[in-house]
């Protein structure tokens, strides 16, 4: 049983795997929830020293006026009977008599609001002896009213008498049996203003634990609910940094909840990965231009959309432009070899026709020569000549 609540409470303070409206919403519930507990068991506390207050009040501080009202009743009643057997004018005594019967039947009343308060054994019992007192006193009171409600002196002597003797004994009884229950209702109501205090000081004891228990259940929420936030925040924020130094291959932190924290970093790394991805076609596009494979295209096209869709085409038309630029440039080169070449051919023409000249001019200056000699222009032998013709 003990387990199922601890399992309870942990699922009711679990707030793994919400998004973070939903744990915001629970996280004040859950104070909320407390708080109003709180309240009502102030409340209740409050309701109940209030409840037990006015039962104290009731039937301990307000019921000692009437037994106050009550002991003024019977002692008037007693006044009376002293004035009934004490005047000698009749109409004196006819009017005490009326009196009297009126406080006496007054006297029965207060005695009738006293009983409604009587709770307690002690308290009952105290009135059974006040009632038992009072009949016993008025009782005797009659015989002495039945006496001495007369102008004979003789009888009013002997009531006056029987008052000391009898009645005035019976009197001091039912008088100490009001003030028994006095005292016992002075006691009680004592007695309910200590468990009073006692509510009141635990109830503002239980309302102070109560207010530092929600504080501190407070922080602790809303410190679980901002470290589940500010958390991978932060550690988001700290591989942006480094992905804006353009570290783009390093793993984005893990975060498995489904909220708009897990959304976020979850788009993040797609982003990274597409990011990495079209980073490594241009790569790779790149380094085959570069090894003169002009033919050579996109891996992953469709990666390309968006604004993304802008670099490759502007990467297609840089490979294409290149590929025409370098087929121009090869077909001048081919255009140079071929002038080279015919170049090379005229010259080479060229030379042999100046050997050929050469020789003709050889030719000649070599039969001049030997026409010369021949001729004897020359003085010298014929062997210088031949030398001459060998040395030319």
């Amino acid at each position: 049983m003990s387990k199922n609540k601890s399992k309870k409470a942990k699922k009711f303070f679990n707030f793994k795997g919400m998004r973070i409206e939903k744990r915001l919403k629970k996280a004040f519930g859950v104070v909320t929830v407390i708080s109003a507990a709180a309240s009502l068991i102030g409340l209740i506390a409050i309701i109940v020293v209030t409840t037990m207050f006015k039962r104290a009040m009731n039937n301990y501080a307000l019921p000692q006026g009437d037994i106050a009202l009550f002991m003024n009743e019977y002692a008037e009643s007693r006044s009376n009977m002293r004035g009934i057997i004490g005047y000698e004018d009749q109409d004196l005594i006819d009017e005490m008599v009326t009196k009297h019967d009126a406080r006496k039947e007054k006297t029965y009343e207060r005695l009738a609001a006293i009983e409604k308060t009587m709770v307690t054994p002690e308290g009952r019992e105290a009135y059974e002896a006040i009632e038992t007192a009072l009949e016993a006193y008025f009782a005797k009171e009659a015989e002495v009213i039945a006496l001495g409600a007369t102008t004979d002196q003789e009888k009013c002597r002997q009531a006056q008498h029987m008052a000391i003797e009898e009645v005035a004994p019976l009197y001091e009884k039912l008088d100490a049996a009001t003030l028994h229950l006095m005292d016992i209702n002075i006691e009680k109501e004592h007695e309910m203003e200590v468990v009073c205090s006692i509510l009141e000081y635990g109830a503002m004891a239980l309302m102070v634990i109560l207010t530092i228990s929600i504080v501190l259940l407070t922080r602790k929420v809303s410190k679980v609910i901002a470290k589940g936030i500010a958390q991978p925040l932060d550690e988001l924020k700290n591989r942006l940094e480094e992905f804006e130094k353009g570290d783009i291959s390093s793993p984005f932190p893990d975060y498995h909840e489904e909220d708009e924290v897990g959304d976020m970093v979850s788009a993040v790394s797609s982003t990274t990965a597409k990011l990495q991805m079209i980073f490594e076609d241009l790569k790779y596009v790149l380094n085959q231009m570069a090894e003169g494979n002009f033919n050579v295209a996109s891996c992953c096209e469709n990666e390309y959309i968006g604004e993304y869709e802008g670099i490759l085409v502007a990467m297609t038309q840089m490979n294409e432009q290149i590929d025409m630029a370098l087929k121009e440039v090869k077909g001048a080169a081919e255009m140079v070899s071929a002038g080279s070449t015919n170049m090379a051919e005229g010259a080479q023409a060229l030379a042999e026709g100046a050997t050929d000249q050469a020789a003709s001019v050889q030719e000649m200056l070599v039969i001049s020569l030997l026409a010369q000699c021949f001729r004897g222009i020359c003085k010298c032998t014929v062997s210088k000549c031949i030398f001459k013709i060998v040395s030319h």
